[in-house]
């Protein structure tokens, strides 16, 4: 009974939280993009055949949580819908298509999974329905906000030495004359050319239907899947293309509005970079000057950066008065490994201090086996790191107020990065004994009101590496090094490094950005790859699992 009325007052203050945070800040949303493919997959439900109301229970999962905003997007390289300019995705395999691309055989699993695609699409169609149009009612209906989530080029199928037609869309498979070609990046080669006013026709005209067709309460423009637009190192030369399409969308989507009698917002998903986005062809400045757009959301493309300069990135904007998002991915370092409960605080955290107006989620997945194995972790005493995502922790990110005093884990990249955004991070370090070499974290925690049990650093280098660690001018001393399995900090470690364990005295830490110094203490040089610095305030199964 004690433990039920503990959990209680922490959900009754976390619900309290939100709603401080709601009416302290205006623009605050929490945002929860669905890519579509797990619904039109079914995959929380084992991918059998699909039902209306399973298709609901995608937004419905969502519901009890602070998520303001449910996205759907509207289609990968083709349509999740009827359309009056593209076949749909999932839309059976038309014969005439089957002899534009070589059909590999052995790739049998991507095979399966259209086949899964095809059915629920058809089931879906012959109710006189799709996906879009059952989540966005479902979530106007639960009072959430609804929009649709474009992607303005995305590449999962524009291989263009692949196979199965039916992942195509047929614009594309009829025009290979608007690929991109020649330009580096996974299957960017078979990226549409946006220099072509036909690529940017069909663009619009999809984004005009889905105005037309649903409805939503507005539509996002995602450049971050992927941020290929123009001929590599050209976007400059389409500043005013680019611009005067953002204008066309902005009046057709306002003129559609007029008619329904309601407002349609515009939002974009960029790169938290004002020089990159111009070398992309997109003019931010200018389109907030001109006010096109709604609100953006700051993002790199998969891999997250625990660091994202958002507050550096609203000042080169000239810090605008519309809304900022901040995107939490599940992926941060290479080889992939998905965010445990204590990264996706951290990161949260950090994102918060930089005065955003909410998150945005991406690619945050449920699945009724993995929740099933989550509740069976929390019966485990000895479980202390989970990666399963479940809707709760979006609860515990609804604001700085609600991660207070919860287990975290601040980090920096390794230094991956994709589609030309650098991520923020000096990683990886050479370190030499001829100089100390500076790394600044951003650790937004107060703890004179509420210390921490324990708070650790971990560093990944290069294996029986010797050197010292200043934090903010104080020496760090070594712990116990079976700490790194305990928090899974030696996730994909190579052959050739470690996992070096320091202890922070919790006095050591100020608010905000903290200075860690190192210096090689041994004649050779090594590599660091990794900084992570654990907040431990209590029991995981109470403050959090990490």
């Amino acid at each position: 009974m004690k433990i039920i009325i503990t959990r209680l007052i922490f959900l009754l203050l976390i619900f309290s939280s939100f709603s401080f945070a709601q009416k302290k800040n205006s623009q605050y949303r929490m945002l929860y993009n669905s890519d579509g493919t797990d619904i039109l997959g079914n995959f929380y439900y084992g991918s059998k055949p699909i039902t209306i109301d399973e298709v609901k229970s995608y937004v419905d999962r969502v519901v009890n949580t602070p998520i303001t905003t449910f996205l759907i997007c509207s289609g990968a390289l083709s349509p999740y819908h009827k359309s009056s300019y593209d076949r749909a995705f999932g839309d059976g395999e038309d014969e005439r298509l089957k002899k534009r691309l070589l059909e590999r055989p052995e790739d049998s699993l991507q095979r399966t999974m259209m086949k899964i695609y095809k059915t629920n699409f058809k089931i879906l169609n012959d109710l006189g329905t799709d996906i879009i149009e059952i989540c966005v009612n479902r979530a106007k209906e639960k009072g959430k906000e609804a929009f649709i989530s474009v992607r303005m080029n995305d590449l999962h199928f524009t291989d263009t030495g692949e196979y199965f037609p039916s992942t195509k869309s047929e614009f594309w498979l009829n025009h290979p004359e608007y690929w991109m070609g020649d330009h580096p990046g996974w299957h960017a080669s078979g990226a549409f050319n946006f220099a072509h006013k036909e690529v940017r026709d069909y663009k619009l005209n999809l984004i005009k239907e889905e105005c037309e067709k649903y409805n939503i309460d507005g539509i996002e423009l995602d450049f971050m899947r992927f941020f290929v637009l123009f001929p590599f190192e050209k976007g400059k030369e389409y500043l005013d293309v680019m611009t005067n399409w953002i204008k066309q969308i902005r009046k057709e989507i306002n003129i559609i509005a007029t008619k329904k009698k309601k407002k349609i917002l515009l939002s974009i998903r960029v790169a938290p970079d004002v020089e990159l986005c111009l070398n992309k062809g997109l003019d931010l400045k200018k389109w907030i000057k001109l006010n096109l757009i709604d609100f953006i959301t700051a993002a790199p493309h998969w891999i997250c950066d625990p660091n994202m300069p958002i507050s550096k990135f609203k000042r080169d904007l000239g810090n605008p008065d519309i809304p900022f998002y901040a995107t939490l991915d599940d992926g941060q370092f290479q080889p992939r490994e998905f965010r445990s409960h204590g990264i996706y605080r951290g990161v949260a955290a950090n994102y918060y201090s930089q005065g955003i107006d909410g998150l945005y989620f991406f690619n945050f997945f449920f699945t009724e086996k993995s929740l099933k194995e989550l509740d069976s972790l929390k019966n485990i005493d000895s479980t202390f790191y989970v990666t399963i995502k479940y809707p709760e922790l979006l609860s515990e990110m609804a604001s700085l107020n609600s991660l207070k005093n919860k287990n975290k884990i601040y980090s920096l990249s390794d230094g991956s990065q994709e589609t030309s955004y650098h991520h923020n991070s000096p990683f990886p370090i050479f370190v030499s004994a001829w100089e100390e070499y500076k790394v600044k974290l951003n650790i937004p925690e107060d703890f004179s009101d509420s210390k921490p049990e324990m708070i650790l650093l971990f560093v990944r280098g290069t294996k029986n590496s010797n050197f010292l660690v200043k934090l903010n001018g104080k020496i760090l001393s070594p712990a116990n090094s079976d700490l790194a399995n305990l928090y899974r900090r030696n996730a994909n470690l190579l052959p050739d490094d470690e996992v070096y364990v320091f202890s922070i005295p919790y006095n050591y830490v100020k608010y905000g950005e903290n200075d860690f110094n190192f210096r090689s203490i041994q004649p050779k040089a090594f590599f660091l790859k990794r900084m992570e610095v654990s907040v431990k305030f209590g029991n995981v199964k109470f403050f959090g699992y990490f």
